[in-house]
C-alpha cells in the first residue's frame, strides 16, 4: 500500500482551490503556522482535521475554485 505524502496532499487542495494557508487555516480554525507546518510534514494534523480535509477533497475534487462551493 502506497503511503500518502499528507503534506502534499494538503498543498495541492489548497492550491488547487486557490486558497492560501491562512485562508485554508480559517476553514479549520488552524493558524497559517499550524497548515504550512502540516504541508511541509513538520506537523500531522489530528484524525478529526485529516478526516475534514479528505471530506474538502472530496466535495471539491472537481472544482478549480472554492467559489465554486458556495455559487
Amino acid at each position: 500500500m502506497k503511503k500518502i505524502d499528507k503534506g502534499k496532499y494538503i498543498q495541492d487542495i489548497r492550491k488547487r482551490l486557490g486558497l492560501t494557508q491562512k485562508k485554508l487555516g480559517e476553514y479549520f480554525f488552524k493558524s497559517r503556522d499550524v497548515i504550512a507546518s502540516y504541508e511541509n510534514n513538520r506537523a500531522n494534523p489530528s484524525a478529526e482535521i485529516w478526516s475534514q480535509i479528505q471530506k474538502l477533497n472530496r466535495k471539491t475534487r472537481n472544482r478549480k475554485s472554492i467559489n465554486e462551493l458556495i455559487n
